[in-house]
């Protein structure tokens, strides 16, 4: 447990405590936004001795390769109110139906998260979503139950982090693949 919070700190720079627990992500990429450089996604992690009850989105994408994703929703940081506010919510059953042109086959399913495993949201370009801008703190929030089955704890916020950059334009583009 020692070398898990060692490593924890030197990765994320803070410790955790041994349950489940959601970081930030963040990395440089060119994806061909003007003034987008980085894509942020938050992972979810059992930090705990036993296993966790979540929901996930299994798929087959367009092209028929599978994947698991976690639900999510943006908040951020209001200093006038003191308060987080929900600013994108993508933690809702339909978030999760079959569309045409996007993730193929998908459905919610409950399963367990082991000690030592994760789950990401996928990787976004959260400073190209609209209604955020430079500046801005956010946070992502890791939700393990979508579909109101009463999974306990099912908010798992992130440490907030902020907004060094912003769309140049006012195209609407594909921030998350």
């Amino acid at each position: 447990m020692v070398y898990v919070q060692v490593r924890h700190r030197i990765v994320y720079g803070h410790f955790t405590t041994p349950t489940l627990h959601a970081d930030v992500v963040m990395r440089d990429a060119s994806i061909g936004i003007p003034g987008i450089t980085k894509m942020y996604e938050a992972t979810l992690t059992n930090y705990g001795f036993f296993p966790a009850l979540v929901e996930e989105c299994t798929y087959f994408d367009d092209d028929g390769v599978p994947g698991v994703t976690v639900a999510y929703n943006i908040e951020r940081w209001d200093p006038a109110k003191r308060t987080w506010t929900r600013e994108l919510e993508f933690a809702k059953p339909a978030l999760c139906t079959t569309a045409p042109l996007r993730m193929g086959t998908r459905q919610w399913v409950r399963s367990w998260l082991l000690p030592g495993q994760s789950l990401s949201t996928g990787e976004e370009a959260t400073g190209a979503r609209e209604p955020f801008r430079k500046g801005d703190t956010l946070r992502f929030v890791v939700v393990t139950d979508v579909t109101g089955r009463a999974i306990r704890n099912s908010s798992n916020p992130t440490p907030s982090f902020t907004l060094d950059e912003q769309r140049l334009d006012t195209i609407q583009y594909r921030v998350r693949h």
